[in-house]
């Protein structure tokens, strides 16, 4: 049975693809990334596949071997500046360039384009992630004063009720200690 890699053009046996060592290699090291990575990955591969050839097996090993460094790093360094870089923002480049094929210079010859993509968006995937946090932080802002209010409108009652039935006024102390306690007693839930 003689077998085309639908990605990298490779042809061969079934066997070739088992026993070949660059091609075992490869196959782990692609599988060893996050489940929806993989098969962007494979398909990225074939922008570096000669028009009139396949790819060689020791030419998808080299590949795959920084595709997976550059992500296992959660970085790439362009201009001899540092980007961070998650696994979706490696996706994300990936099938954009697949999805703009046309467009490039094909056979890729490095990840340059890849990397110029995953650095220019890491300032807006930052923006977004400190954006989300502090939208965490004024919910948890607004809970706590939630809480404050509902613990204030309570001390409120219990001033009413000791007013009503004629009780002693609560002295500073213990309206802050009767404060203190429904609020602890919120947080716990």
């Amino acid at each position: 049975m003689r077998l085309t890699c639908t990605a990298c053009g490779a042809h061969g046996s079934i066997e070739q693809f088992t026993s070949d060592g660059d091609a075992r290699k490869s196959v782990e090291l692609v599988s060893g990334l996050p489940a929806d990575l993989g098969p962007v990955v494979v398909r990225y591969l074939g922008l570096f596949r000669p028009m009139k050839r396949g790819l060689t097996w020791d030419r998808v090993l080299k590949i795959s071997g920084e595709i997976v460094e550059m992500i296992n790093q959660g970085a790439v360094e362009q201009r001899g500046k540092r980007f961070p870089a998650t696994p979706d923002m490696f996706a994300a480049a990936m099938q954009q360039m697949l999805d703009t094929r046309e467009r490039l210079d094909l056979p890729m010859s490095s990840h340059g384009y890849l990397i110029k993509i995953v650095a220019g968006e890491s300032p807006r995937e930052a923006a977004r992630t400190e954006s989300a946090q502090e939208e965490l932080k004024r919910m948890e802002s607004s809970q706590r004063v939630g809480s404050h209010s509902r613990a204030v409108a309570e001390l409120s009652g219990e001033i009413a009720r000791r007013k009503r039935f004629a009780e002693p006024d609560m002295t500073t102390s213990e309206r802050e200690a009767y404060l203190r306690s429904h609020l602890d007693g919120e947080n716990d839930h």
